[in-house]
């Protein structure tokens, strides 16, 4: 059964990651990219975990899984090498309804870890429904090499005429209209040099679709 693919915004969510090796290590780093409050308890950490936790980037607390270490939590991470401990984990965070992800079990987990491409905030979420991790790995791999890094950029100057469009075109089918062409107009602008192009072409439409507001606001 094919998992639903749910947006969520993480920042400053508590996420608590039990287990402290380089699976909890990935998870945390992908986490961190978008803003969560990250707290791992383990009684060890892995080089890349305690250093982060130099950089005070996230809380660490050095012992064993105990119960009510979730208490708070949004996300729980379940990623020791017992599996005794990851089942406690998972039927702690279900019977708290805490989303809860079991490393390297599917069938324990409340959501998917997805694999993901990110251009600032365009983001790209892959899963195989815990099928097939490495095919997600894949895909992955295989959208990032063509996903063009400006797409970032991008993206934040088309938020920006969504924005004033909002403010200029009070017309929604109107509006509408004007941010599609916006849109063609910047994906045909693939270098650099064609910047200032493309700002007088987006200025030329603001400003037809601006003057067609107000010619009908003049109308008798």
């Amino acid at each position: 059964m094919p998992v639903f693919p749910l947006f969520v915004d993480l920042k400053d969510k508590l996420c608590v990651v039990i287990g402290g090796g380089d699976v909890a290590a990935r998870k945390i780093d992908v986490l961190l990219e978008f803003g969560a409050k990250i707290r791992v308890v383990s009684p060890g950490l892995s080089e890349r975990l305690a250093a982060l936790q130099q950089q005070g980037r996230i809380e660490a607390i050095k012992r064993g899984y105990a119960e009510g270490d979730l208490e708070g939590a949004f996300i729980a991470i379940a990623a020791t090498p017992d599996s005794g401990v990851n089942e406690k984990i998972y039927e702690y965070a279900v019977k708290k309804g805490i989303f809860v992800d079991v490393a390297d079990c599917p069938q324990k987990c409340t959501f998917i870890f997805p694999s993901i491409v990110r251009r600032g905030d365009l983001v790209v979420g892959i899963s195989t429904s815990g099928g097939y991790p490495a095919l997600s790995k894949n895909v992955r791999e295989r959208i990032d090499a063509v996903l063009p890094q400006s797409y970032g950029s991008l993206l934040e100057m088309l938020k920006s005429c969504r924005r004033r469009a909002a403010d200029e075109i009070p017309d929604r089918s109107k509006r509408k209209e004007a941010l599609s062409r916006i849109l063609d107009e910047m994906l045909l602008c693939e270098d650099a040099l064609e910047s200032e192009l493309l700002k007088l072409r987006i200025e030329k439409i603001f400003k037809e679709y601006g003057n067609e507001e107000d010619n009908q606001s003049r109308k008798p």
